[in-house]
């Protein structure tokens, strides 16, 4: 079996006083009370994921599948995973309250973020990367590839032109 290459960045944030972390290529995530400090809890993760915080005890699991994490249960289960296509580059996500958005090198995947669904996959004009990271810009979303920066236009931007008027 071949390697996908991927390897994702580590990840450190702040939720109150809990420091989440998780290191380039380790195997582990950790929650440390910053006030303390000692370590509150340690669960295993694939060494290719890295972690994002969702805010309300929940962690996003990103690398070759999307997951979510419940850091407030004392398990800190598993709530669900969706795979992603071979990734043989980084993908940085983009999240809202709902939802999560992927560029994955078969196109942009809208997952659902209460049961991991995928919504829908977007198929644009950079085809032929291997994906990448998703910005929001006004009345935009910036896709950054390997090959291409690419610009579709969001249903916001209506609603921001309206409001400056």
């Amino acid at each position: 079996m071949m390697s996908s290459g991927l390897k994702m960045g580590a990840a450190a944030f702040l939720d109150g006083s809990t420091l989440y972390f998780k290191e380039e290529g380790a195997d582990a995530v950790y929650a440390v009370d910053v006030m303390t400090p000692s370590l509150l809890w340690k669960r295993s993760i694939d060494s290719e994921n890295s972690v994002v915080p969702l805010g309300n005890g929940r962690l996003l699991t990103v690398g070759q599948d999307i997951g979510v994490i419940d850091a407030k249960a004392a398990q800190r289960p598993l709530v669900w995973s969706t795979p992603l296509p071979a990734l043989v580059g980084r993908v940085t996500p983009l999240v809202s309250e709902n939802r999560v958005l992927a560029f994955a090198p078969r196109g942009i995947y809208e997952i659902d973020l209460a049961d991991g669904d995928t919504v829908r996959i977007f198929r644009g004009a950079d085809r032929e990367s291997i994906g990448g990271a998703l910005r929001r810009a006004p009345g935009r979303l910036i896709c950054v590839s390997n090959l291409a920066i690419t610009a579709y236009p969001t249903s916001d931007g209506a609603r921001q032109q309206a409001a400056k008027r």
